[in-house]
């Protein structure tokens, strides 16, 4: 337990280091009792052109799929409609890749159903999104720690 909450701290001191996290708001622990820590709010993509971030989730857990709901927006704030969206779960220390393919569909306003998230097993999980809408190609990615029962 100790090991991953030291590596929870490198990986969200590095996030803040490297300005993907905008603010210590960004990274917080969802349920005190388990310790999950995520960064799921709202962020600029890789390359500038959308801003995402989750707005609805169930429990973070292990072993149960799940689904959330993104919101996107474009460069001048107006909300990205009919985008596509594809979603890809892995380990970033190990390169696993979720055995759920995760899907993607468009529900209104901007926002769009994220199903089929998947954690194996404890530890840090990277949702890499890559959104294909009205200003072009971009990618961005929200990241779940889950530590050891």
């Amino acid at each position: 337990m100790w090991g991953l909450s030291v590596l929870a701290a490198v990986i969200l001191g590095a996030w803040s280091l490297s300005g993907a996290a905008h603010s210590d708001a960004n990274s917080r622990t969802l349920n005190a009792a388990s310790s999950v820590i995520a960064s799921l709010n709202r962020r600029a993509s890789h390359n500038g052109r959308y801003q995402a971030e989750i707005v609805s989730h169930g429990p973070l857990e292990v072993g149960r799929e799940q689904r959330w709901t993104l919101h996107v927006t474009q460069r001048d704030h107006q909300r990205l409609n009919h985008a596509d969206v594809s979603v890809r779960s892995w380990a970033p220390e190990t390169g696993e890749l979720s055995r759920v393919a995760a899907t993607s569909r468009y529900v209104g306003d901007g926002n769009y159903r994220l199903a089929g998230i998947y954690f194996p097993h404890a530890g840090w999980w990277n949702v890499a999104l890559v959104i294909d809408g009205a200003q072009g190609v971009d990618s961005v990615a929200f990241n779940v720690i889950i530590p050891p029962r």
